[in-house]
């Protein structure tokens, strides 16, 4: 496989780093004297590959945030498209375009997304990558040159480093920073050298779950001061254009109580873990860190232990679409999810759509507004 000379350059530069163990990132997180790194210059986009043809570039319009809580809005898509056909994957996203203007997509080495690029930019429907941990950075940086908004293509956010790392239930071995800080530099350094800043794509760090510090678990607000302070080592915080957050809080619809992962963003610490830090206080503190938090998961479902009502569910998610963060830019918020899915072994797992429910009903109505 061949890559763009610039590409070709970061491929290099990754396999020293890891020919060498954790290199420089390990360094600065082992607390060794800092070396300033030179911000990345801006370079002009990459060329589309000569076998493509340019297509005109994709706009995604913005909602009116008078009406909704950011200007963009959707429904995520996670890997629950893997069983569709082609046809089935465009009648999906035109039904993924009437829940907003964006949508969450889940990227693995194995899966091609070519027919879900193509059906995301007829719709309109921006797209949040999510670049799970099974790929390699150089495969991410092919998904940004072909499907890249700096190309004209839908990928409007590339969220790196791995989903929900400080929770043992997606982290090997359990919630390490330093592993997920390194992952997040690779990648971002990646996507960087094939989009620059200001080219359309922006890099945000993966989602973090509402988990507890214990055993394997870090509690979000931790894990992401102990993140922010190993960029900051590494003078890596220019590759940071925003933090992922996944506030679920159901079945709460307060979302004020201390453990309410909504609340910890900006309402106020997690004072029963002992936390003296809001997210908001924690972006604040630490020189460079960008003010913006994109919630690229939040919900509740309607199945299992905490299973909510329908009507309980229906105004979580209008919290969610609708709630100012005090602060707090929020760019994106991505309900979790379309459908349910009885795939699912967990069965709270299996209940978190909100199509064909009152949830869904309610978003309808609110989007449709939105546009007017």
């Amino acid at each position: 496989m061949e890559y763009p000379n610039e590409l070709q350059l970061v491929i290099s530069r990754r396999n020293l780093l890891i020919a060498g163990g954790l290199g420089a990132v390990g360094a600065a997180l082992g607390g060794c004297e800092d070396v300033p790194d030179e911000p990345a210059p801006d370079l002009p986009p990459p060329p589309l590959r000569p076998t493509e043809a340019p297509r005109e570039r994709l706009e995604v319009s913005p909602f009116n945030t008078d009406k909704l809580g950011a200007p963009y809005i959707g429904v995520s898509t996670g890997d629950r498209t893997d069983r569709l056909n082609s046809k089935q994957i465009d009648a999906y996203m035109e039904l993924v375009a009437k829940y907003g203007n964006v949508t969450r997509l889940d990227f693995g080495s194995s899966v091609d997304r070519a027919v879900h690029m193509d059906a995301a930019y007829r719709y309109k429907v921006g797209i949040v990558a999510l670049f799970n941990t099974s790929m390699q950075p150089e495969d991410i940086a092919e998904t940004i040159i072909r499907h890249g908004a700096q190309n004209g293509g839908p990928i409007m956010v590339a969220e790196v480093g791995g989903n929900e790392q400080n929770n043992e239930g997606f982290s090997i071995g359990g919630a390490d920073v330093a592993n997920f800080t390194q992952r997040f530099i690779e990648a971002a350094e990646v996507v960087r050298s094939v989009a620059p800043r200001g080219s359309g794509v922006e890099i945000i760090s993966g989602g973090l779950s509402p988990a507890v510090t214990r055993g394997l678990n870090i509690a979000p607000v931790t894990f992401m001061d102990r993140f922010l302070d190993g960029l900051e080592r590494s003078n890596k915080m220019w590759l940071l254009d925003g933090v992922g957050m996944h506030p679920y809080d159901y079945p709460s619809t307060k979302h004020t109580e201390p453990w309410s992962a909504w609340h910890q963003m900006a309402g106020g610490p997690n004072t029963q873990q002992g936390e003296r830090y809001t997210l908001r206080d924690v972006l604040e503190r630490h020189d460079g860190a960008p003010n913006k938090i994109y919630i690229t998961e939040v919900g509740a479902t309607t199945t299992g232990e905490r299973a909510v009502s329908q009507r309980v569910q229906r105004a979580i998610v209008k919290h969610a679409i609708t709630a100012p963060v005090p602060g707090i830019e929020t760019p994106v918020r991505i309900v979790f999810t379309l459908h349910d899915d009885p795939n699912q072994q967990d069965p709270s797992e299996v209940g978190f759509g909100i199509h064909k429910k009152l949830a869904g009903r309610y978003m309808l109505d609110a989007i449709a507004a939105a546009r007017r």
